[in-house]
C-alpha cells in the first residue's frame, strides 16, 4: 500500500466503513417513512381531485397524472407495509423539520460515540490519520 505500517489502519478503516453503513441504512429508513407519512397524508386529498375530475370531465390528461401520483403514493405506502391515514410524524419530523440527513447523522454520531464511550486505541490511529487527510485535502 502506500504508507508504511497500513496495517495497523485497517481496524479503524472497517469502523468508519461499518458506521457509515449502518448510518445509510438509518437515513435510507427515514425517507421510506417520510415518504409513506406524505402518501398517507396526499392519497385522500389527490382521490378527491380526481373524483371531481372526473365528474366535471377534466381533461384526460390530468385524469392520467392524478392516477398516476395515486400509484406513485400507494407505491410508497407499500414499501413500509402502511395503509392511507397510518402516520409516521416521527419520521418527518426527523427527516424534514430536523434535517437528520446522513452527513448530519454521521457527524453527531461520531461525536456522541467519541465523547460518550469513547474509542478504543486500535481505532484511533485510522481515525486520526483520516480526519488529518481531509483537513489537509478540504
Amino acid at each position: 500500500m502506500i504508507v508504511p505500517g497500513w496495517p495497523k489502519y485497517v481496524p479503524g478503516f472497517l469502523l468508519c466503513v461499518l458506521f457509515a453503513f449502518v448510518v445509510m441504512n438509518i437515513d435510507n429508513l427515514l425517507e421510506k417513512y417520510n415518504k409513506a407519512d406524505a402518501a398517507s397524508l396526499n392519497i385522500p386529498k389527490i382521490e378527491k381531485k380526481l373524483a371531481e375530475s372526473q365528474s366535471s370531465g377534466a381533461d384526460l390528461n390530468a385524469i392520467a397524472t392524478l392516477k398516476e401520483k395515486i400509484k406513485k403514493h400507494q407505491k410508497a405506502l407499500a414499501a413500509v407495509n402502511g395503509k392511507v391515514g397510518d402516520t409516521w410524524s416521527w419520521a418527518t419530523f426527523l427527516y424534514v423539520t430536523c434535517q437528520f440527513s446522513y452527513v448530519a447523522m454521521l457527524l453527531i454520531g461520531g461525536i456522541l460515540i467519541r465523547n460518550s464511550i469513547g474509542v478504543h486505541k486500535i481505532f484511533v490511529v485510522a481515525s486520526l490519520r483520516l480526519k488529518l487527510y481531509k483537513w489537509v485535502v478540504c
